[in-house]
């Protein structure tokens, strides 16, 4: 592309969390108008849609960077995707579950965000209790922040950039 790859990573990111939230606020109308949410939390509501699409945008954008075609970056990241949702609460019971895979059903991105959505809908909790889980995306967006630049530059490298 004519532009620096940090801008077009950067581009890219933006315009993947522009659509999301155009969804999250339509969403979040839905339940304003006929659930009744209560307006203390609309910052932490869109504050959580905010590090719960960056997270699996940048899942996304680094396994399609990663691979060569298309159908298979596609492939790959929906077998991620999925697996990350066998291994979250809604499919697999953690009590039935090994210590070894009860750890990572609780770095699971699904199983953090559904706390966090949990915690602010039906809790109302605040930040201080949100801040752990605030801390964990910190850390899946640093983390995986990481893993785009580098497959974003073995991209490059492999086309001849």
């Amino acid at each position: 592309s004519p532009v620096k790859n940090k801008t077009f990573l950067i581009a890219n990111y933006l315009v993947n969390l522009f659509f999301i939230f155009i969804q999250a606020i339509v969403l979040f109308a839905v339940g304003v108008f006929w659930v009744g949410v209560p307006q203390n939390i609309y910052g932490l509501y869109f504050f959580g849609v905010f590090l719960v699409s960056s997270v699996f945008i940048l899942i996304g954008m680094g396994l399609g960077y990663f691979f060569r075609s298309i159908s298979l970056s596609s492939l790959i990241t929906i077998f991620v995707l999925m697996f990350s949702l066998i291994l979250s609460s809604v499919v697999a019971p953690p009590l039935l579950a090994s210590p070894f895979v009860k750890i990572l059903m609780k770095l699971n991105p699904f199983v953090l965000s559904m706390n966090y959505f949990k915690a602010i809908f039906i809790v109302h909790s605040g930040w201080n209790y949100l801040f752990p889980k605030v801390f964990l995306f910190g850390m899946y967006i640093f983390i995986l922040g990481i893993v785009l630049a580098i497959s974003k530059f073995v991209h490059d490298r492999r086309i001849g950039k």
